[in-house]
């Protein structure tokens, strides 16, 4: 689909969809490209995320559950719309790993396919605040990623974590 409208940009979200998430502590190069000390590890983990539209207004809600090996469960709650005021895709986002609202503000490339938001938050590990940068990219079989990178001390943007989402498959109920 290439879309044409921002409705038509956040409908391709839409549903119930599984994910694989892959998180790095300072990106795959390792913690010296983020942060200072601190321990290297990645952590992978699945779950599901549904997107779904507010009922008969123009914001999608996302709510998802990821867990991990360890039993440690991720939630997380955003809302994603697009303000006609500053032409841009707006949203906000709130997890369990982070006391912080995340506000977020971009725009669609029609030629990556890619929704590109600039993520304003406070990292909750060190207080300080943050500028990620989310990049939602469709691919041609119907999935999505979404991937966020933060700047790294040598000033390159590192991926922080990435979500593959490909779409669940939806049980019809049985009738009686």
């Amino acid at each position: 689909m290439n879309p044409t409208t921002p409705r038509q940009v956040l409908e391709q979200l839409e549903g119930v969809w599984n994910t694989t998430v892959t998180s790095y502590q300072g990106g795959p190069q390792g913690v010296e490209d983020i942060s200072e000390g601190g321990q290297d590890w990645v952590a992978q983990g699945s779950g599901m995320e549904t997107r779904t539209f507010m009922p008969n207004g123009p914001w999608i809600t996302c709510d998802v559950l990821n867990e991990f090996p360890s039993s440690y469960q991720f939630r997380g709650h955003g809302v994603y719309g697009f303000d006609p005021k500053k032409n841009r895709f707006v949203g906000s986002w709130v997890d369990s790993t982070n006391p912080y609202l995340v506000t977020l503000e971009g725009t669609y490339d029609p030629e990556s396919q890619s929704l590109i938001l600039l993520c304003d938050g406070v990292d909750p590990t060190t207080g300080r605040r943050v500028r990620d940068r989310q990049v939602i990219a469709w691919r041609d079989d119907g999935s999505h990623t979404c991937s966020v990178y933060r700047p790294g001390l040598n000033g390159t943007d590192v991926k922080v974590f990435e979500v593959i989402a490909t779409r669940a498959e939806v049980k019809e109920e049985e009738s009686e």
